[in-house]
């Protein structure tokens, strides 16, 4: 199963962390309060790595 990159940040502030499409990602960082309060008084970090992205060139794209 793929981990994210913030994984080991994450665990050590309390995730707890489920499967998804073979994923291990965050559900819930702490209990909903201390979540709220830490973005709200601070910065809110989020992994997004398990997202695919994809390119499409150019030239091999649709005009719209």
């Amino acid at each position: 199963m793929r981990t994210l990159a913030l994984q080991n940040t994450l665990a050590e502030q309390g995730a707890c962390f489920e499967n998804r499409c073979g994923i291990e990602i965050p559900s819930v960082i702490s209990d909903l309060k201390k979540e709220y309060h830490i973005i709200r008084d601070g910065v809110g970090v989020t992994d997004f790595s398990f997202m695919q992205k994809f390119r499409i060139p150019a030239d091999e794209g649709i005009d719209i």
